[in-house]
């Protein structure tokens, strides 16, 4: 039998105590999160409230990725310190099935309450900024509120860590059940995959894809469900025959670390100086030319037109032009003065000069500056007006005053089909990224 009577209460005890040996932990770390969060929010919030640019873009991190790796770092650390703790707490009843099952609960305890944190960070944001919205125009979320989204992927980020912690108990079951063996053997994998960084990476995005990118999220849940009780349960397995009390000569760790360290030498410098070695008489020289194309239809907006009639002007009339917001591009070759604020780009003005035609035609391509896989002018309403007085026409360009504001949650939430088209998350998951042009470009043409 695996489990014996009394182990429950054993594994409530020991819950207790894990629990209350983390709390000064857990405090500071929420002091950390209120501290990022009142940053970030302060920075928003003055940005906003700051005047003297048209178009300003908001972007508050997603703080669901740093907790993540912060929980990583959490479940080695409780591995490190798993045979002293219990040493430590010897004087409490405890089994192998005890210790075990009361740390897992705990490190569960501890992912829940992390992604509750990001949780409530990302409504605390989502709130503040809703109020500014709600007492000043211009404000604009660049991504939507979406219940479902959030609520699916508070449990997609439990798996997704859950299922990391898994690995990790694994592997430090492992290592406390045949430690000098394992830690040999994780040695070698490790200056393996880290000499092959690139193809390990591949690999692993190979191996684990059945998971990471599966679109349903029954199915996701389904196969994390699996995965998870298959790791867990040979974890619980191994500990459950290993013996925590063997003793070990001082000689035998000298010689595992030096084994250990030779095993690491040999993978990272010695191999990769053989191949190299024998590689240099045989080596060849490869060049290659990759040629990337873009369809200009593609990459630039579709043109509005506006058109003015001019047929009761006389042929031959020359006609001038003023607007506001706007940068004639000079007809011949020289240095043009105009700087990335320029708001607008004016071309084809020759064709004003000699009038011929009966139809002045304005080819209005509007800007487009993508930050983070979002149009920011999709918010800012860009506009042209247009109109003939005597011999002079008139052209503005104009565009709303807007603060377009991204608060993403769940970064590693993207997968799924029900939510490819929600607008709920942005272009990446980790980084900032931003394209495009800010200003606007007007042809004229006669008919």
């Amino acid at each position: 039998m695996f489990m014996v009577r009394g182990e429950l209460t054993n594994v409530r005890n020991l819950l207790r105590i894990w629990l209350n040996a983390w709390a000064q932990v857990s405090i500071w770390s929420y002091i950390v999160v209120a501290i990022l969060f009142l940053g970030s929010l302060s920075l928003t919030v003055i940005g906003i409230l700051h005047d003297g640019v048209a178009m300003r873009n908001h972007n508050i991190s997603d703080i669901s990725v740093p907790i993540l790796f912060a929980l990583v770092i959490v479940f080695i650390s409780m591995q490190v310190v798993y045979r002293s703790n219990y040493a430590k707490w010897s004087v409490f009843p405890q089994t192998n099935n005890s210790r075990f099952i009361a740390m897992q609960l705990a490190n569960y305890v501890i992912i829940v309450c992390a992604a509750l944190s990001a949780l409530v960070v990302y409504l605390s944001h989502y709130g503040v900024v809703s109020v500014m919205a709600h007492f000043r125009e211009g404000i604009y979320f660049a991504l939507d509120f979406n219940v479902v989204f959030i609520v699916a992927g508070f449990f997609v980020y439990f798996a997704y860590c859950s299922l990391i912690l898994a690995v990790i108990e694994l592997a430090g079951t492992i290592l406390r059940k045949w430690t000098y063996y394992a830690v040999v053997a994780f040695a070698a994998l490790f200056a393996l995959m880290i000499a092959n960084f690139m193809a390990a990476v591949e690999f692993l995005q190979n191996a684990l894809s059945f998971l990471t990118r599966e679109p349903s999220l029954a199915l996701f849940f389904l196969k994390a469900a699996g995965l998870w009780i298959v790791i867990t349960g040979a974890s619980f397995v191994i500990n459950h025959f290993t013996v925590y009390h063997r003793s070990s000569r001082r000689t035998t760790r000298k010689t595992f670390v030096v084994v250990c360290a030779a095993i690491i030498v040999v993978i990272l410098i010695v191999i990769p100086a053989l191949v190299i070695f024998f590689s240099v008489s045989h080596s060849s020289s490869i060049s290659s030319t990759e040629v990337f194309t873009e369809h200009v239809d593609d990459f630039f907006p579709e043109a509005e037109e506006i058109r003015i009639d001019v047929s009761h002007l006389p042929r031959g009339s020359n006609l001038s032009v003023e607007g506001d917001g706007i940068f004639v591009l000079p007809t011949e070759l020289g240095v043009w003065h105009f700087t990335s604020d320029t708001p607008a780009f004016l071309s084809g003005t020759e064709a004003l000069e000699n009038l011929q035609g009966d139809t002045i035609v304005l080819r209005f391509h509007a800007p487009w500056f993508n930050v983070n896989g979002i149009d920011l002018f999709a918010y800012a309403n860009p506009h042209v007006t247009a109109y003939l007085e005597g011999s002079t026409l008139f052209i503005d360009y104009s565009f709303d005053n807007v603060d377009v504001v991204f608060i993403p949650v769940w970064g590693i939430v993207r997968q799924f089909d029900l939510f490819r088209s929600g607008n709920v998350f942005t272009e990446a998951p980790f980084g900032y990224s931003t394209g495009g042009s800010s200003s606007a470009n007007i042809h004229i043409e006669i008919e």
